[in-house]
């Protein structure tokens, strides 16, 4: 039996003074799924986040929880609570009333009831020794942690998470992510960041967005695979060119040949994922470049395409050629 869809975008573009941020997302998510917005900065998976949650309005589009249109609907009154890279907790409150006080004071929960199921869920963080701590008391995981109880305390259907492991370190950040993990078996789980190997590690579905589109599903990719509606074979995705390889920067001893390898090898990195592998030519004057991507081609082809518009608009020396459209 299919999984029931939670959440529906259907044409959702966001504008912000005559920039899009977001154009035209069409974006279903079900029960049960732990989906991550995975791209880098400016992508628009903030923004797509922000507008599931109603902290934003879409400029155009609409969405849907449980196939009603909720445009109109502000956050709290909405199924959902959300968890913040840089927690935004009230600093003149202690642990305790951080997590008290949606349920007291917007959701009218009697005091006792909502002082029970806040040390419950303190208990379950591992912090019931520091409700009576102040968050600047606390670490960052801690933090984290006290920001995640907040955020479940009236036991929401949907859990947002915008960046959180991005304030930690990479021991905190699996602590965290093991915890986030764990609360998807319970609830949807809709996460943003922009570490590819968080991503692949954790959910179950991952969302790439760039420029403020979506580019890839990998919903969608499973989908293929499982009916044999595409052939997911290793393809050569771009090829690149730099004229005057010898020629020296003026701005410093590097020679264009120098600066062009570095650059293509700068994404190796953040694309290990879906880089197969990355062909060098040259000759006398020239030198090439050919990636090729197992996965996520039209991704490693945006990235690699902005990349190289900027390293054109730099140095002039550039002739990019795609292999395929």
């Amino acid at each position: 039996m299919a999984k029931q869809k939670i959440i529906e975008l259907t044409g959702v573009s966001k504008e912000y003074d005559g920039t899009l941020a977001v154009e035209d997302v069409n974006l279903y998510v079900r029960k049960g799924e732990f989906i991550t917005f995975l791209g880098p900065s400016g992508c628009g998976k903030t923004t797509t986040l922000r507008i599931i949650g109603g902290f934003a309005k879409p400029t155009s589009g609409n969405v849907f929880f449980d196939g009603k249109r909720i445009n109109d609907v502000p956050s709290y009154k909405r199924n959902v609570n959300t968890v913040f890279q840089k927690y935004a907790l009230f600093p003149h409150l202690n642990v305790l009333h951080n997590i008290m006080e949606a349920p007291v004071k917007v959701q009218k929960l009697p005091k006792e009831q909502a002082r029970k199921e806040a040390l419950e869920l303190l208990k379950k963080m591992g912090l019931e020794d520091k409700a009576d701590y102040y968050p600047q008391q606390l670490s960052g995981g801690q933090c984290q942690r006290v920001a995640i109880a907040r955020a479940l305390v009236n036991d929401p259907e949907i859990l947002l998470a915008d960046e959180p492991t991005g304030a930690l370190d990479t021991a905190t950040s699996v602590q965290i992510m093991e915890l986030i993990k764990e609360i998807s078996g319970e609830r949807l789980v809709i996460m943003v960041t922009h570490n590819a190997e968080i991503a692949e590690q954790y959910s179950t579905r991952i969302v790439r967005l760039f420029d403020g589109e979506k580019i890839e599903d990998t919903a969608v990719r499973e989908l293929c695979e499982e009916t044999g509606a595409a052939d997911f074979e290793i393809e050569p995705v771009c090829v690149y060119s730099v004229t005057g390889k010898n020629r020296v920067n003026e701005t410093g001893n590097e020679t264009f040949g120098m600066l062009f390898f570095a650059e293509i090898r700068s994404f190796e990195h953040e694309l290990h994922s879906e880089i197969e592998r990355i062909e060098f030519f040259e000759n006398s004057t020239d030198i090439f470049a050919k990636i090729y991507a197992s996965r996520n081609m039209e991704f490693v082809k945006a990235r690699y395409n902005a990349a190289f518009d900027e390293f054109e608009n730099i140095y002039g020396a550039t002739d990019k050629l795609s292999v395929f459209s």
